[in-house]
């Protein structure tokens, strides 16, 4: 995870993931909601009761055939689409302190297809929150400030932004955890990580994987 790459919000994103675990939990509560449903509508059997049609569906949802998942990791949403047209990406103005001296950093873009990015654990995540001031990126990072403070546009990601002018691109979507790569990968198949959150070989969890 590239845990310095957010200038404003707290919010790395994960491709789809934080949707998808988004859905499964709205499906888990309106599943627990049932037995309280029927136990109230078997309270209240001798009163009439009156039922509505279901709302038909969305024009389009039965076009859809496959859903698509890509997963990157030490990326972020703002160091791909950070400046693509209508998203709420890179604020305007925004300059981050360099903790080294001289003028603070603002985000520039990044011609390189290679990078190293920063320090991949949760204290160095904690570190670039800075407490909400989301002002500690390069003193969280030890690597150069235009590593950090960098992004790339369709310039190199002509794909990616292709399939964001085709397709959705959601601007809206968050970590699944304040960890690295593996951790996330957990999530995606089973919405949880079992507690699992640093960095090394994963341990056995107290609680059952579902």
């Amino acid at each position: 995870m590239r845990t310095c790459r957010r200038y404003r919000n707290y919010r790395l994103r994960r491709g789809f993931i934080s949707s998808v675990i988004e859905r499964d939990r709205n499906l888990s509560a309106s599943l627990a909601l049932v037995p309280v449903i029927l136990a109230a509508l078997l309270v209240a059997g001798r009163a009439p009761t009156q039922t509505s049609p279901p709302p038909a569906a969305p024009p389009g949802l039965d076009r859809i055939q496959h859903f698509v998942f890509i997963m990157q990791e030490n990326r972020s949403f703002d160091h791909y689409f950070g400046t693509y047209p209508g998203v709420e990406g890179i604020p305007p103005g925004v300059c981050v302190p360099n903790p080294a001296g001289g003028p603070c950093v603002a985000p520039s873009h990044d011609a390189r297809l290679v990078n190293q990015g920063g320090a991949h654990n949760w204290a160095n995540a904690l570190n670039c929150i800075d407490g909400g001031l989301m002002d500690g990126f390069i003193a969280g990072s030890t690597q150069k400030p235009g590593e950090v403070m960098g992004w790339h546009d369709s310039r190199e990601l002509s794909n990616y932004w292709n399939y964001a002018s085709l397709y959705v691109l959601q601007d809206r979507l968050f970590e699944s955890i304040t960890s690295y790569s593996l951790t996330a990968h957990l999530y995606m198949l089973a919405a949880q990580s079992g507690g699992y959150i640093g960095t090394g070989q994963p341990q056995r969890s107290l609680t059952p994987f579902p």
